[in-house]
Order: C-alpha cells, then structure tokens, then sequence
C-alpha cells in the first residue's frame, strides 16, 4: 500500500448481491458512455448507407447500432486498452 492524493473510482461490494447485477452495474457505470457514442455512430451511418441504397433497406440492417452498444458495452474496457497504447 502506498498513500495517494486523490482516489479516482471507490469500488465497495456486499456478499448479497449477485455477481451479475454487480457485473452489469460496471459495466453501465465505466463503459455505457462509450456504448451510446458507438450506437449512435454507427445507427447514423447505417441510415446514410440504407438511404443511398449501398445497404438493403431491411429490418436486419437496423440491428447494427444494438449490436455495437453490446460489443462496446461488454469490451470497452480491452477495446481502449489495446486502442490507445
């Protein structure tokens, strides 16, 4: 243990809460901002090319933003790791 200045994140837990409501808990808190960003891009490209007719205009094309907000949202974390070394 070392002294700090200032502390960034304070992470506290119990032993009743599951382990999946605790995980899905940091992955909102510490990745979700980037989830949305990610969505919200790829959602407005996938409109743009829809509407200029590179990608069909079909329902499996609109599941391209939810899919992004889940990778983003589940790897975020190793995504910026490797991303910005």
């Amino acid at each position: 243990s070392q002294a700090v200045d200032s502390i960034d994140v304070f992470l506290s837990h119990d032993w009743e809460t599951s382990r999946w409501t605790k995980l899905i808990t940091l992955l909102m808190v510490f990745n979700s901002r980037a989830s949305f960003i990610a969505c919200l891009l790829v959602s407005v490209l996938t409109s743009f090319l829809r509407v200029a007719q590179v990608l069909p205009d079909e329902l499996w094309t609109a599941c391209f933003g939810h899919i992004a907000f889940l990778v983003v949202l589940c790897f975020w974390q190793r995504i910026r790791r490797i991303s910005c070394r």
